[in-house]
């Protein structure tokens, strides 16, 4: 799965998951390790330093929402009430 999407992944993993006989407990480190992985792999960002400096100041903004678009790897910037 090294090309896998990262939600392809993280249902295929999930899956898998479900048929182990951890405890939950140990179950939700897993899925947070998975987590964190796939963060650290999707930082590869392909905006400039302005464009992310220009993302970050937008986030602060309590009107506005951020939120990854659906398809690509996108972000969608919409006003709050609309969301």
């Amino acid at each position: 799965m090294k090309n896998a999407r990262p939600e392809e992944f993280i249902a295929s993993f999930d899956s898998a998951l479900q048929k182990c006989d951890a405890g939950d407990k140990c179950k939700n480190a897993m899925r947070q390790q998975v987590a964190n992985l796939l963060l650290q792999r999707q930082r590869q960002t392909t905006i400039s330093k302005a464009e992310e400096r220009e993302l970050l100041q937008i986030r602060k903004i309590e009107d506005i929402v951020t939120l990854p678009a659906d398809k690509r790897s996108l972000t969608v910037v919409m006003d709050k009430s609309q969301y």
